[in-house]
């Protein structure tokens, strides 16, 4: 077995990309072939195994004792390549009992030989996220990595200038539309069973969900978690003839195969417009044409 990785996502509030993140890494390191585990810490909200479905994560409550983690770990963890802990918000202001077994935890793993990873979600929608970075940074620096992942959560990528300085690796969720989130949401499953096997009426949203994980997948500080046989295996779920979206698909009614093709086609017939030779009138007049064609197709 390779070397385990023992990770732990991080926020100090909700709503910031946390799950999505390990949706999105669990579901690289399946995709990878590596023994990949989750374990849900939150106090009543459990969104990963919300949005995964039962049985997709390990639920670990608050009031866990810290005595019980080497009889914990012998139970859960044996044989598991990746193992990722995504935290409750504001779980190491909490004081709760389950911080003093994380600490347990984090020490044994890391004397039997384990890769500790701590990953601090830095969101654009969450003011103060320097301030997280730089203490998870300083408090566990000496226990192993620590890497900003940055959560375009709403498409401004306004993130705070003060986590570019602190010389740490960074990964990126970029910003994912409502209605393709929406759509990866339909069903609680697997994020790598749903790109398998995708929602009938929903294939070309699906596709282009594939293609997001696979440029996660990409990343060189991915890359060196998960290895590269994630993209083999992505690769093929994706639409690669497919353009950027020209429209925002807001909701799951905008997320339809149909509607979705007429927002591509829309994206191309722009791009050509663009394109266009302006000294050549017909060019211009037939891609005008095209354009308004796709232009009203699309239903507004």
């Amino acid at each position: 077995m390779s070397q385990q990785i023992f990770g732990l996502v991080a926020q100090q509030k909700g709503g910031t990309g946390k799950s999505t993140y390990t949706d999105f890494l669990s579901a690289a390191s399946l995709a990878a072939g590596k023994e990949t585990l989750v374990v849900d810490v939150d106090d009543g909200n459990s969104g990963f195994i919300r949005r995964c479905g039962k049985g997709s994560a390990v639920s670990l409550p608050w009031d866990m004792a810290s005595d019980s983690a080497s009889e914990w770990i012998g139970r859960h963890l044996d044989g598991k390549e990746m193992v990722l802990f995504d935290l409750g918000a504001n779980l190491f202001t909490s004081g709760a009992p389950v911080t003093e077994f994380l600490a347990d935890a984090v020490t044994q793993a890391q004397s039997s030989g384990a890769r500790i990873v701590f990953f601090a979600v830095a969101s654009t929608n969450s003011p103060g996220c320097g301030r997280l970075v730089t203490a998870m940074r300083d408090d566990f620096g000496s226990l192993g990595e620590v890497r900003i992942v940055e959560c375009n959560v709403d498409g401004s990528g306004a993130f705070e200038k003060s986590i570019t300085t602190l010389g740490l690796k960074r990964i990126r969720v970029e910003y994912i539309d409502p209605g393709i989130q929406a759509v990866r949401l339909l069903r609680p499953e697997p994020l790598l069973n749903v790109l398998r096997q995708p929602t009938p009426g929903y294939e070309l949203a699906t596709a282009r969900y594939a293609q997001m994980l696979l440029d996660f997948a990409r990343q060189d500080n991915v890359l060196d978690l998960v290895g590269s046989r994630a993209l083999e295996v992505l690769g093929p779920l994706t639409e690669r003839d497919l353009v950027q979206l020209y429209f925002v698909v807001r909701n799951l009614a905008q997320a339809g195969n149909e509607t979705i093709q007429a927002n591509y086609a829309y994206g191309r017939a722009h791009r050509a417009l663009r394109e266009a030779n302006e000294l050549d009138a017909k060019e211009v007049y037939e891609k005008a044409r095209e354009f308004i064609a796709a232009a009203r197709a699309y239903p507004c």
